[in-house]
């Protein structure tokens, strides 16, 4: 995820999952699987997780997976970040 403009790239992901998580009844497994993203990027990342982790409630369940190359020591330390930042989603690191 490299674009140069991340708000303009991702705004129409940002409302479709904002609609998404306020109807949705059940519960919701986010896969993440990058190879690389930029600074901007991971400010939208964290935009996205904040907005899951602020939805959790008693009926639904909320789980990111962080999914990366068993070799790339970089993203799996970015995923321990994000994880470090949320409270209420279940926040899983694996490799694929």
């Amino acid at each position: 995820s490299y674009p140069e403009n991340t708000v303009l790239f991702y705004e129409p992901i940002m409302q479709w999952l904002e609609e998404f998580i306020t109807s949705a009844t059940q519960d919701i497994v986010f896969n993440v699987e990058l190879t690389y993203f930029n600074s901007s990027s991971s400010k939208v990342l964290m935009d996205i997780f904040e907005l899951l982790d602020e939805n959790v409630n008693a009926n639904r369940k909320i789980t990111v997976n962080w999914l990366y190359d068993e070799e790339d020591e970089s993203m799996e330390e970015y995923g321990e970040e994000f994880a470090e930042d949320v409270e209420n989603i279940t926040f899983n690191i694996k490799t694929k």
